[in-house]
Order: structure tokens, then sequence, then C-alpha cells
């Protein structure tokens, strides 16, 4: 399975942030880890071409590093 490169940004609004996911490759099985922060969806398929919208449930005031989160797809398992 070819690795996604899977890329995020992050969407502050008044009532609610998000984590917007986009990818090279189709992504299966989506998980995201950010220590402090919930977001609303885990283990999704992500096709390139798409963006996912997390929604951040818990930790909504914190900023999201490049160099803390952690993006995991089982691509990254079952690489060739």
């Amino acid at each position: 399975m070819p690795k996604a490169g899977i890329k995020f940004k992050q969407i502050k609004n008044s009532n609610r942030d998000y984590l917007v996911l986009s990818t090279n490759k189709p992504a299966f099985f989506v998980d995201v880890h950010y220590p402090g922060i919930t977001f609303a969806d885990r283990g999704f398929i992500l096709l390139p071409g798409e963006e996912k919208q997390l929604e951040i449930i818990e930790g909504k005031s914190k900023e999201i590093k490049k160099n803390i989160i952690k993006i995991f797809s089982l691509n990254d398992y079952l690489e060739y």
C-alpha cells in the first residue's frame, strides 16, 4: 500500500474549531492524536481530492503544532 501524504490545517471559529485533512493517496483508517485535544471522528477513509473536517471537541484553544501532531493510517503499517 503506498504511503499517504496527509496534510492538515487548523480552522478556528468563534464556536467551533476544526482540523481539515487532505491527502495525495488513499488513506485508510486514519486516526489523529494530539496531547490535550479530542477529535470528533476516528478511523475514517480519506481519498485524494477530498477534505475531511474533524471537529475539535476538547482542547479548542490550543494551536496545533506540526512537530507534535501524530497522524496515523493503515498505510503506515502496510507499505510496500
